[in-house]
């Protein structure tokens, strides 16, 4: 983990030294290397280097050939002990100072796992102790102390770590300091994107989201959460092959779930190697809500994926979609046979793999042989034969299991359920959820559930306040943006922070807030401005702000009619479902009222409202709904985050009005009594009772008949 957040690092650093020097950062690992000679001659010395990091975890390395030999003959115990002693001989060769050698050991290993086997646990061990010999014989030194002991002092300075957020901090400070050294520069407020040179720009367009979640290509701007990301990879780490492959991420809505897995987790555990042994890697995320109403719809979709296990369907059956529904009813009947299959696609695929980089080693061969290079070639042909297969992996991301309490059965809810704990009980497959901290109780109706996230699972936290700075400051840099810096009232980001720390449920208005001030921005000096923060409402009533120009823009009038209204208000109570649980609460049991949660809605479901589907069109464009496609190819609806429902002042009333909960606890009593109906085989005892159930049907199919296309 630390060497892709040092890649990360320098690549930001780098734009932001842009204007001064040119940084060429070296990976062994993504370097072409001669296969004539030894990785160690292939890298070269570290002298040819300015910064030298030495990242130790819990190991020294094996050691090198007799071919590189200290001064006094003696043979090197590792690669990494050769970097660093030439380094520090380097210093003392004129012009004397570089390169700058900067060491960082984690202190915070994982126990010894006692149920390998004694020589692997012999050389885990024999390789910590080889590590501390190293740190005592070159970072310390031995002194007497007034008692006549002898202890261990300091001779070198070397950081050290637990945390991956930590370790981010310290190498940050530490390549910062050091660029300024070696270039004579300050650059203070280049860091912050403020006042100062422009920092070069990396990412085009906004690089704030609005209210839309990170996906994995956002991962470029994407800062805050590298603590989050850390512990959370770590706890995969620990869950994966233990026959208990499961995490649930939990917390307060808004506090960004989504994103962390999407654009932070998701791309780094799936890096090879990442957790030990595994090279290939398969995965899917979906949302329960994606397979129209049918939950094993929606997860034989996620099976089906490009990037999951496409090959998992039944072969004879032509189209992708007869596959899905097959896959679909074979979950639905208990997972355990599909374990076994998945099991054996995986195996598949790194067979597949393997072939894949052995074709590619051989056509090196030729290359080389053409070439005139027949060591090399030879080289490459004995590496395509020894190489082995790799282990295969498979993580699924379960994201917002809320939906499933929502919307759904008691009994399809824990068939599914069954499901997901089947396919985690694999050693070769991960799944994982993000899940409410509000819906957190629900799980405790299903008991393998519990049992599962009693050891898997993460609570997110709301952003600390160097967290928030980060998701301010640096995708600004990003986008080549500077924050305008006020005399009196001090820099806009400082200010900006100030209110998000504030308020606990700002992260969401805070990503708002952002993207709108981007489209204000001073685009001549691209700067984000004080101006243009007032403009927009400031955060706190920057989502009110920007939702009403948006709905005054569809009425195309200064004030809205009673007519638009009253279309906003049959639009919004459609995208809306009461939490689960509260169907059948009055308003009066619910204190302030039923709460409510995003509802997925068909699209078709506006058709025979006049003007519905135009409003939901330009709520789409400008981001406030999102659009996109179900399982079963149906074009759906949705409110882009909750935030809306919480946070637009016109929408949080109009929910609150009686008739509205009234509306939506009757609605989804239907829709639950309509799928008990058709998962029980039309079992008639599941029908609305004469009387009052019936009446409250009628009268809001009455009033309200685009709401029912589902039952109809």
């Amino acid at each position: 983990m630390e060497r892709q957040r040092t890649k990360l690092l320098i690549e930001r650093i780098a734009l932001e030294f842009s204007p001064w020097a040119k940084l060429d950062p070296y990976f062994w690992e993504h370097e072409p290397h001669d296969s004539s000679v030894d990785f160690t001659t292939s890298i070269g010395p570290t002298s040819d280097y300015d910064i030298v990091v030495v990242i130790l975890r819990g190991r020294l390395g094996t050691r090198l050939n007799s071919a590189h030999q200290k001064v006094d003959g003696g043979v090197y115990r590792s690669g990494t002990e050769y970097e660093v002693l030439t380094a520090l001989e380097a210093q003392n060769l004129p012009p004397g100072g570089r390169p700058q050698l900067n060491v960082f050991l984690n202190i915070d290993l994982e126990p010894l796992d006692l149920s390998l086997e004694k020589s692997k646990r012999d050389q885990i061990t024999a390789q910590y102790d080889a590590l501390q010999e190293f740190i005592n014989e070159h970072f310390q030194a031995p002194e007497i102390d007034p008692d006549g002991k002898e202890i261990l002092t300091n001779k070198r300075s070397y950081n050290t770590y637990k945390t991956l957020d930590r370790f981010e901090e310290l190498l940050e400070k530490t390549l910062r300091g050091a660029l300024k050294g070696l270039l004579g520069i300050e650059t203070e407020h280049q860091s912050v994107g403020t006042a100062g040179v422009r920092p070069e720009k990396s990412w085009e367009g906004s690089p704030f989201m609005k209210l839309d979640v990170f996906e994995a290509k956002h991962a470029p701007i994407y800062f805050g959460r590298t603590r989050a990301i850390g512990q959370v990879v770590e706890k995969l780490k620990e869950r994966f092959g233990s026959g208990s492959g499961f995490l649930m991420v939990f917390g307060a809505s808004g506090s960004g779930k989504s994103s962390l897995m999407r654009a932070g987790v998701l791309p780094m555990v799936t890096t090879p190697g990442m957790i030990p042994g595994v090279g290939l890697w398969r995965q899917s995320i979906f949302k329960p809500s994606e397979g129209s109403g049918d939950l094993f719809l929606a997860l034989a979709a996620a099976l089906l994926s490009d990037d999951a296990l496409p090959g998992l369907g039944d072969r004879s059956l032509l189209h992708k979609e007869d596959r899905m529904r097959k896959l679909a009813e074979e979950l639905s009947q208990g997972a355990t046979a599909i374990v076994a299959r998945i099991e054996g696609r995986l195996s598949a695929d790194a067979e597949l793999e393997r072939e894949r980089q052995v074709a590619h080693l051989l056509l090196l061969a030729r290359e080389f042989e053409h070439g005139g290079r027949p060591a090399d070639a030879e080289a490459a042909r004995d590496r395509a034969a020894a190489l082995p297969i790799p282990m295969a992996g498979f993580i699924l991301v379960v994201d917002q299991m809320e939906e499933l309490y929502t919307g759904t059965t008691e009994e399809g809810r824990k068939a599914f359920l069954d499901a997901l704990c089947a396919l985690a009980k694999s050693r070769m497959v991960l799944v994982t959820a993000t899940l409410r901290s509000d819906f957190y109780s629900c799980c405790e109706g299903h008991t393998e559930l519990m049992r599962l996230k009693e050891v898997g699972n993460y609570h997110l936290d709301l952003p600390t306040g160097p967290e928030l700075l980060q998701m301010i400051r640096e995708p600004a840099r990003a986008a080549g943006l500077i924050y305008e810096e006020d005399p009196k009232r001090g820099r806009l980001d400082d200010h900006i922070l100030k209110a998000a720390a504030a308020d606990p449920d700002s992260l969401p208005l805070l990503e708002m807030c952002l993207d709108r001030l981007y489209e204000v921005r001073d685009i001549k000096k691209g700067a984000l401005t004080y101006s243009g923060y007032e403009k927009i409402g400031e955060l706190e009533g920057v989502l009110t702000t920007h939702a009403d120009e948006v709905f005054l823009a569809f009425c195309g009038e200064e004030a809205p009619s009673k007519e638009n209204e009253d279309l906003l208000n049959e639009v919004i109570k459609t995208l809306a479902s009461p939490r689960a649980g509260e169907a059948g609460k009055g308003a009066s049991e619910a204190g302030e009222g039923v709460s409510v949660v995003r509802n997925v809605v068909p699209y078709d479901a506006f058709e025979s409202l006049p003007g519905a589907q135009r409003l939901v069109d330009q709520f789409i464009e400008k981001r406030l709904f999102t659009g996109g496609s179900d399982t079963a190819g149906r074009r759906v609806v949705a409110v882009t985050h909750e935030a809306l429902l919480r946070n637009w002042k016109r929408v949080k009333d109009m929910l609150g009005l009686e008739d509205n909960q009234h509306f939506l606890q009757v609605r989804t009593r239907v829709e639950l009594r309509f799928k008990q109906w058709e998962e029980s085989g039309k079992d008639n005892g599941f029908l609305l009772q004469k009387g009052k159930e019936i009446e409250e049907a009628e009268e809001l199919d009455t009033e309200s008949p685009h709401v029912f296309v589902e039952v109809r």
